[in-house]
């Protein structure tokens, strides 16, 4: 029986269909998500939006739709994974319902949020359900309360803040009398020898080596006030102080891992920034203090002001009711959050206070 063989060419064809079939070509992705769902800003300023991308094998065009002219940001080009802040210019006193769109080779993504901008005259910023009064005979700006600071000098129901204010929920403002405050949203905003300092471009332009030579903030402890920390990274080791979680309400300051695509650590990310161990490994702090880790946010980076005007007090070992004795003071409390508005005559006590 003759022997059947087959071309050279054929084999050769038949090679490379097989070797591209085992390459496991990755196929064009596009994701997006945002960081918050709704957005609130005073007239004549900018409202941010956080907003995270995804374009895997292709670029995409990231806009915005559904606001009115003037108040709709550039169109962005973008590759790869992006997480960006869209400015958005609050000119005018309204409330929108917009959607950021990505498109990309033949995809079209939608992440929908709503943007409130409050008139110049409005008295304060609030949260959706609570009350802000300015003082006697005020007229409250909504129907009902749910969450509020309230400044009883004689003492009210609710948690003891320090300095006479108490957190209040459930009662409006007419029950009360008095000054009383909304308890308004925060959120979260951006050694030579050590492996990835050559990276760290910011340490040597703000002249860090130099400084240095003169100091390296060795026993000084600086309160971090954010999302927690990792307390098993490499560049924490033997950095973190005993330290408080105003989310859950114990002294387990731990970030947990919720797997959201929104979560940064942040709260990791600014405590290695400031004191990251000179161990030889990882990146090099800016100096060499310990870190008094409270978390206030969570991990997709909100909080409350009242949790802040708590932090504040117990970071800089003012006691406070109803939390435990701080043994670290910090010397120095790190705020990388933001909040809408001036600050409240409460949180301004707070401040003073801790001065």
């Amino acid at each position: 029986m003759r022997k059947r063989t087959i071309p050279k060419a054929s084999l050769t064809l038949f090679s490379l269909l097989v070797f591209l079939a085992g390459c496991a070509l990755e196929a064009p992705l596009l994701r997006l998500s945002l960081g918050q769902e709704k957005v609130r800003a005073r007239e004549g300023e900018t409202a941010t939006l956080p907003a995270r991308v995804e374009a895997r094998g292709l670029r995409a065009r990231l806009f915005v739709e559904g606001l009115p002219p003037g108040m709709t940001p550039p169109p962005l080009e973008v590759e790869g994974k992006r997480e960006l802040s869209l400015a958005i210019p609050a000119r005018e006193a309204g409330t929108w319902e917009a959607r950021v769109v990505a498109e990309g080779g033949g995809m079209r993504r939608e992440a929908s949020f709503r943007l409130v901008v409050e008139g110049a005259s409005s008295l304060d910023f609030y949260l959706e359900g609570t009350v802000y009064v300015g003082g006697e005979g005020v007229a409250p700006q909504t129907q009902a309360a749910t969450d509020r600071m309230a400044y009883c000098p004689q003492g009210c129901p609710g948690r003891p803040l320090g300095g006479g204010w108490y957190r209040v929920e459930g009662l409006g403002g007419q029950a009360l009398g008095g000054l009383s405050l909304p308890d308004r949203p925060l959120r979260a905003q951006g050694g030579e020898a050590e492996p990835l300092f050559p990276e760290e471009w910011n340490l040597p332009l703000a002249r860090f080596p130099e400084a240095w030579a003169e100091a390296t903030g060795e026993g000084v402890v600086v309160a971090v006030v954010d999302t927690g920390v990792l307390p098993g990274h490499p560049d924490l080791e033997g950095v973190l102080l005993p330290g408080l979680d105003l989310v859950d309400g114990d002294t387990d300051p731990t970030e947990p891992s919720t797997g959201s695509p929104l979560q940064t650590f942040h709260g990791s990310h600014v405590s290695g920034v400031l004191a990251a161990a000179w161990n030889g490994v990882g990146m090099a702090g800016a100096s060499q203090a310990h870190i008094l880790p409270i978390r206030l946010l969570t991990p997709e980076g909100t909080g409350r002001e009242s949790d802040l005007i708590l932090a504040l007090r117990w970071a800089a070992g003012i006691p406070v009711p109803g939390l435990p004795p701080n043994p670290h003071p910090a010397q120095v409390v790190n705020l990388s959050l933001s909040g809408e508005g001036p600050c409240s005559p409460a949180l301004q006590e707070a401040l003073d206070e801790v001065r």
